[in-house]
């Protein structure tokens, strides 16, 4: 049996229980309608959604998407174990971390996120996923975060929030 399925995101083949003598006449049906497939076919711009990073609610709403979070890193930290930190509302335990992991660290050019981006207001995207019941997002490469502008930072707020991730 051979089916070939059409469908909004265009076209799917998929082969179970064939003789071998059929593959190659459905393999070419299927190589017909994929390349015909695309002659019209619109290409779709997804904007990615953009969540302030002190609306926790918000970000948690979104788990398992892809999205942008914006805001002001306002404490970094990086520990023993070569984790990096970005955390923009006060409270270890409570709101929204960009985390990268040691072996990602490497791909910042020998410079540490939480030295790169402390008091920074930033664009991070990526998927939230969540983590003692916190969002996050794991961030991989450099290019998922962008710097938007340096952000003044009161000098109370960081050694709360500093105080804090060290509890």
């Amino acid at each position: 049996m051979a089916r070939v399925l059409s469908g909004e995101h265009g076209l799917l083949c998929y082969f179970a229980e064939m003789k071998l003598d059929q593959l190659p006449l459905l393999a070419l049906a299927c190589a017909f309608l994929f390349s015909s497939a695309s002659v019209g076919a619109e290409e779709v711009e997804y904007e990615i959604p953009v969540i302030d990073a002190t609306e926790t609610a918000k970000i948690l709403d979104a788990r398992g998407d892809l999205v942008k979070v914006r805001g002001v890193v306002i404490a970094a930290s990086a520990i023993e174990s070569g984790m990096n930190f970005l955390n923009f509302t006060t409270g270890r335990d409570s709101g929204f971390v960009a985390v990268v992991f040691p072996q990602d660290v490497a791909v910042w050019d020998g410079k540490l996120p939480s030295e790169l981006y402390n008091g920074k207001l930033v664009e991070i995207t990526g998927e939230i996923a969540i983590f003692k019941n916190n969002p996050q997002i794991v961030l991989r490469k450099p290019d998922q975060i962008e710097v938007l502008e340096d952000a003044p930072v009161s000098v109370d707020a960081t050694a709360e929030a500093e105080a804090a991730t060290t509890n």
